[in-house]
Formats: structure tokens, sequence, C-alpha cells
């Protein structure tokens, strides 16, 4: 494809910190989210191995990766997050694409590669001479994981660029009913939500610019 969350204060659920009452239900928590961020580092680390971003004198820019994970998808977006184009990175595992820049007007475009964990952004300039990548604006965001367990959500991601992140959340309705935010290079948050009555939930988090969501029912 080429287009050229109201409800009463004391039902709030709690971020819970490491000081809780019960030193049993502490000490089991406190192993889930280490043993969970260790988990989630090296699921990181597959996933943001192997991609590379070359471009040419013809307008043209090569992404080649390794280990994709099924599903991954490539895009290319303008400065208005506008995608331009988009194909899945492909059966094989290991592989590269090309695109062409030669008809789209002079501005930056942000490649991106995107799997179940991560984004990877490369940005580049389109000069009316050629392709130049800006390096220092390249990054990778690394998705939120989730884990459910006896009304509490324990949510973990590494954070590299160190850049604020905030995790809310909604009712059906939309309405916010509770948010936390940090700079974290590695955020671990357990969220409680026995508290509240049954239902489905919203849990969103952004990162930066990025944005994620996870919907989470209670019976």
């Amino acid at each position: 494809m080429h287009n050229g969350f109201y409800l009463e204060v004391e039902n709030r659920p709690k971020f819970v910190s490491n000081k809780l009452k019960k030193p049993k239900t502490m000490k089991t928590l406190f192993k889930t989210l280490v043993l969970f961020t260790i988990v989630l580092l090296s699921l990181n680390v597959n996933a943001a191995d192997g991609i590379a971003v070359t471009v040419n004198d013809n307008f043209r820019v090569n992404v080649a990766y390794t280990n994709a994970i099924e599903g991954a998808q490539i895009y290319l977006e303008d400065v208005d997050g506008e995608r331009l184009f988009s194909e899945y990175a492909g059966a094989t595992s290991n592989d590269s694409k090309t695109l062409s820049l030669e008809e789209l007007p002079v501005g930056k475009y942000y490649l991106i590669y995107e799997d179940d964990y991560a984004k990877s952004y490369t940005t580049i300039s389109r000069k009316s001479d050629g392709l130049d990548i800006v390096s220092d604006e390249s990054k990778t965001i690394f998705k939120p994981s989730y884990k459910v367990n006896e009304g509490i959500v324990l949510i973990s991601f590494t954070n590299p660029k160190e850049v604020k992140t905030t995790t809310r959340i909604y009712d059906a309705n939309g309405e916010i009913i509770e948010s936390i935010s940090n700079k974290d290079l590695i955020v671990k948050q357990a969220l409680d939500l026995n508290s509240l009555p049954a239902g489905t939930y919203k849990i969103g988090v952004s990162i930066g610019n990025d944005y994620f969501t996870k919907a989470i029912t209670l019976q």
C-alpha cells in the first residue's frame, strides 16, 4: 500500500509498592516482579536484534533483518503519522526489503519495524539530492508486558532513553481511575484491582509519543 474510565475514591486501584502489609504477599509479589523483568529483558534483546537500515544514491531504503518474529511489520510514516507503506516482514525470519522514496516530497520520514515486543524507529531525511539517516533520532520503544495474578496486574518494560512514561487505568466509560508516571530505565508496576467491581477495564501505557493499551476483565 503506497500513498506517494467514576468510581468512589475508596474503590480506586492501588499501585502497589514494595511496602505491603502482609509480608508473605510482599515476598511473593516482589519475586514475581523480578522474575518477570528478567524474562522481559531477555525478550527485549531478542526483539531489537538484527535490524539494519541503509540508504543509497537512488532514493532507496533497504531494510535487512534477522530472527524476525512472525507477524512483524515494516512501515513508513511521514511527520504527521500518515502511513505511506506497510508490509509484513514475511514468512522467513531473515530477509530484506527495499523501498523507493523518489516520488515523495522533501522532508522527514520514519521507517518503523514493529513486532510483538518492540517498535524500532529510523528517521530518514529526504532531500532534493538524496537520502540521509538521522542517526541521533533512531530509537527502540519496548512494549509493556502484562501478567494478571489474583487481581494484581504486573506491568513491566524497559525504557532505554528514560522518556516520560504514564500508566493509566480506565473504566468502561473511558474515565481515568488512577495514573502513575515516571522516567525509570526499568519500569516495574503492580496494579491492585481487587477493590474494583467486576467488569472490563483498560490499561493505557504511554511511552514518549507511543501509546499501548490492554483490556483486563475482572470476574
